[in-house]
């Protein structure tokens, strides 16, 4: 009577005994640090707001309480109080973004938090008659109107002033052309769109005095 022969055992040692190389980049005992204490303050800042008889969204009942974040946004909010150019350059590598890339989404974030970032990020899908409401609007402040806006998704652009306005959640945010031809976001955003204009104008002249 054929018999099933045994399994082999001895061609391999036991999972247990076969050393498992580390992966590649793993966190150091200082970033792992930094990733638990800044876990412990969001969980504090969730039981607040669930605790809290009015929570940050309520003010507003059909508007849905703010999700997770994306990876980027995220990384951006960590790195917000670091100042290690090595750390920074090690984060930019990572999240596959170039120092510069990631230079720009920090400030957005100093400037205007989470969704000065989802700014810098995103290109929104906005009504055409609001980018050209807004877009009359402007003409009181702007310095030269006989060249015209250029209006396309949610932003508005003038480029002989060198001012783009996005358009994010009802708000307006103000960037700057850069020396390389790209946007760098400014402080004052804004719900109307002409102040959103006016602070891009002195955020520009800022730079250039």
């Amino acid at each position: 009577m054929a018999t099933t022969p045994a399994p082999d055992t001895t061609t391999a040692p036991p999972c247990w005994d076969c050393p498992i190389p580390p992966p590649q980049g793993v966190p150091t005992g200082d970033e792992l640090a930094a990733i638990a204490s800044d876990a412990a303050h969001r969980a504090s800042e969730l039981l607040h707001m669930h605790e809290s008889a009015d929570p940050p969204w309520a003010s507003s009942p059909d508007e849905p309480a703010p999700g997770p974040l994306d990876p980027v946004t995220d990384l951006v909010r960590l790195l917000r109080h670091t100042s290690d150019k090595g750390t920074i350059e090690i984060a930019a590598t990572r999240a596959g973004l170039r120092t510069g890339q990631l230079r720009t989404l920090r400030a957005a974030f100093a400037f205007h938090g989470e969704a000065g970032v989802r700014a810098v990020l995103h290109c929104a899908e906005v009504d055409p008659s609001t980018l050209e409401h807004a877009a009359r609007q402007l003409a009181s402040v702007r310095s030269h109107t006989r060249t015209p806006l250029h209006c396309e998704h949610n932003r508005i652009t003038d480029l002989d002033a060198g001012i783009q306005l996005r358009l994010v959640n009802d708000t307006w945010y103000p960037f700057t052309r850069t020396p390389q031809n790209g946007w760098a976001p400014a402080r004052g955003a804004a719900q109307l769109p002409t102040a959103a204009y006016s602070a891009a104008r002195l955020a520009t002249r800022s730079r250039s005095a």
